[in-house]
């Protein structure tokens, strides 16, 4: 049961989008360094200004990335590619800290008229917090119905959860994962 199950940490594939800053020890951002002149840089630390650059992992799994060029990141962890990029900096950066966040993390929610793409975020939500942010269910959807389909489209696993009552609400606990289909 999904409901039972924790979150699985989310392994990085071909399309995702993810933002990566690379710092020192001593908490330097170093890719603002790298990417904008130093007046520019001046300017952003006084006004504490932040400055993301998302990177897209092509279909062969790489991701073109500043300074280290191409880089596969396919079928890392977010964690797990934070040390594989802090390993490939120390050659370049004394003692690099690296912050990285995919940001495409996504589950389609049909909501009885249209299907609605819910941003997952960084944290683990739930089926009725995916619900909120997609404006809820239409007049026309079943409560009492409501279907989390998880794993391969041909043979997904499907969990039937109940929102038309009380009882069905204590048990809607379930966290959204990356491609579910509600």
């Amino acid at each position: 049961e999904l409901a039972q199950k924790k979150l699985e940490q989310y392994i990085i594939q071909p399309g995702d989008e993810f933002s990566l800053k690379v710092y020192s020890r001593d908490g330097f951002k170093l890719i603002d360094v790298l990417t904008i002149d130093d007046d520019a840089q001046s300017q952003a630390q006084n006004l504490n200004l932040r400055n993301t650059t998302t990177y897209v992992v092509d279909p062969e799994g790489f991701a073109r990335l500043p300074v280290i060029g191409d880089f596969f990141v396919k079928g890392y962890t977010e964690l797990e590619l934070e040390k594989k990029l802090e390993e490939k900096f120390a050659g370049i950066i004394l003692d690099p800290y690296i912050d990285l966040k995919v940001i495409n993390r996504r589950a389609l929610l049909f909501n009885g008229t249209r299907a609605i793409l819910v941003n997952l975020g960084s944290y683990p939500i739930n089926i009725l917090e995916a619900l909120s942010i997609a404006g809820g269910l239409d007049g026309e959807a079943k409560m009492y119905k409501v279907r989390i389909l998880r794993g391969n489209v041909k043979n997904p696993q499907i969990t039937f959860v109940d929102l038309s009552t009380i009882e069905g609400m204590r048990k809607a606990d379930i966290a959204i994962q990356p491609n579910d289909i509600i």
